[in-house]
């Protein structure tokens, strides 16, 4: 890492400046830097060996999303492909629609017009995706184009339930280990433990009696989708406020509490210290934060009960994952409690939008406040506090809607108008050059649309971040992509991953129901 880099910010953006005004795409990989690098396109015949499992676009809840696919090259039409199996991005859903993607399965000849996946990637990174080939050591191309040369004549399979794996004893041990090891990690990871176990004595005493305590308020809740089926979105509440369906119904899963998900998903806690584990073996420090989704926060505007009892969860899993990710040695940053503690138990100002399921921006500089707290001891970070006054915030009124309007049939659209609503951008130095993130900070932030969340450039979660450290940050996220942040950094490589200082892994509450979102442990590179 170049130091001066940490210490002078403002030199990125003036590369920056010379990057934008050469017409380069800003960020983009230098040449021979990417495990794809050196492919060129090409036009094959292949069959498929794995095909990811797509899910419905209602269900999804996003309008587009990606399916990765795995193949056997059996011959090459034109251009070049050595490589005897590879893995290809093709189009799953667009606009909501599915496409004939969906049909294709295990056995299917295709013949495919190739592009290496790298030469479109800035436009599709942030898109959602389903990953089920547990691939990430062959070449991945972006399909240009394909037509079925012959079928296997099987319907194509529903994603194949495998074993649930378990968490190495080793990696739970070692990572253990490291709360014994005096400093201001150690000192975070015993302090968020400490008032975890005092929030669970005074809610319950017992993981049982928390649940037995929120039970009639998950009810009442759960109450509004009644008679719905799973896939329906949106759900309107009391005030107007449109939640994801598949929100209210997480509050009726109850696997969390004898830690038993579905066949074929592995444990989120396993994931996460499997994770952290194989970070931690690099030199690579780890830190998971969840943010609250809408229905924790605001239970009250589903159901119209006013008197729940101040700083409940509806869903206690999540508290039981901190603490149990705590005890393991796992850095959490809780940020649920501070925001109920501050920000809406003074109705100060509004963390989450009524028409959409992201933070708003005050949520966003709240989060990235305490984030940085935590932060603040590298070296790096503190290198760079003389540099804290270059980065500064400029208000930009905006109209904002709301992504979950569109899926209001028409005559319902028309009672959210557009708002005007102030989003802070962020820009640096005297020229003040809008903020843009990096690729080569000692910081990464991934996770799924929160962590990118901006109406206008340079106002996200990571550009307020790096204002709070004065360090430039790499993002990487993707819509409905909390739960791959392994499969999505094994992607990578091992080049991109072992540069890292601290890895940060944000997501919404929401991915931890392994009903709807399958978790799996990934072997980084």
């Amino acid at each position: 890492m170049n130091r001066n880099f940490t210490k002078s910010p403002l030199r990125v953006y003036r590369l920056a400046l010379l990057v934008l005004a050469a017409g380069l795409p800003l960020g983009a990989r230098a040449q021979g830097e990417s495990a794809d690098a050196g492919l060129s396109p090409a036009t094959v015949i292949a069959t498929v060996e794995i095909a990811s499992q797509i899910p419905d676009p209602q269900f999804a809840g996003y309008k587009h999303c990606l399916t990765y696919l795995k193949f056997k090259l059996d011959e090459v039409r034109s251009g070049s492909l050595d490589s005897p199996e590879f893995v290809a991005v093709m189009w799953a859903f667009r606009d909501w629609e599915t496409l004939d993607t969906k049909d294709i399965g295990a056995g299917d000849r295709l013949e495919l017009r190739l592009t290496p996946y790298d030469q479109v990637a800035n436009q599709l990174k942030t898109i959602m995706r389903v990953d089920d080939t547990e691939d990430y050591a062959s070449p991945v191309f972006w399909v240009e184009d394909w037509k079925v040369i012959s079928s296997a004549g099987t319907e194509p399979p529903a994603r194949a339930a495998r074993a649930r794996r378990t968490l190495d004893p080793a990696k739970l041990a070692a990572m253990q280990a490291t709360k014994a090891v005096a400093g201001p990690r150690a000192d975070a990871i015993a302090a968020t433990l400490a008032t975890l176990r005092s929030e669970l004595e005074c809610f319950g005493g017992s993981w049982q009696g928390y649940q037995n305590n929120v039970a009639p308020f998950r009810q009442a809740a759960l109450a509004s989708i009644e008679g719905l089926t799973f896939g329906d979105v949106p759900v309107i509440g009391t005030n107007g406020w449109l939640y994801v369906q598949r929100s209210i119904f997480s509050l009726e899963e109850e696997l969390w509490l004898t830690n038993t998900p579905a066949t074929d998903s592995d444990l989120p806690f396993d994931v996460i210290v499997d994770f952290a584990a194989q970070l931690s073996a690099r030199g690579v420090d780890f830190i998971f934060m969840p943010i609250p989704d809408r229905i924790f926060l605001f239970p009250e505007n589903v159901m119209g009960a006013e008197d729940i009892p101040e700083f409940y969860q509806l869903a206690p899993r999540v508290k039981k994952l901190m603490l149990e990710l705590s005890e393991a040695g796992i850095e959490v940053v809780d940020i649920l409690r501070p925001f109920f503690m501050t920000e809406k138990a003074a109705a100060a100002e509004q963390l989450y939008h009524e028409a959409d399921t992201h933070w708003s921006t005050p949520a966003i500089m709240k989060a990235a406040e305490f984030l940085a707290d935590r932060l603040r001891r590298y070296d790096f970070v503190q290198a760079a506090v003389p540099d804290l006054g270059d980065y500064i915030i400029r208000d930009v009124p905006v109209p904002f809607d709301g992504w979950l309007v569109g899926l209001l049939p028409p005559a319902q659209q028309v009672n959210y108008p557009p708002i005007a609503e102030t989003w802070k951008q962020v820009r640096v130095g005297p020229l003040e050059v809008k903020y843009v993130d990096v690729e080569d900070s000692p910081i990464l932030i991934m996770g799924d649309s929160n962590a990118g969340h901006e109406k206008i450039p340079s106002a996200s979660f990571s550009a307020h971040l790096a204002r709070e450290t004065a360090v430039p940050i790499t993002l990487r996220f993707g819509a409905a992509s909390g739960h791959q942040v392994p499969q999505n950094l094994a992607r990578e490589g091992a080049a991109f991953i072992n540069s890292r200082r601290v890895v940060v892994w944000s997501l919404n509450n929401s991915f931890l129901d392994t009903r709807v979102w399958k978790w799996q442990m990934v072997q980084l590179p």
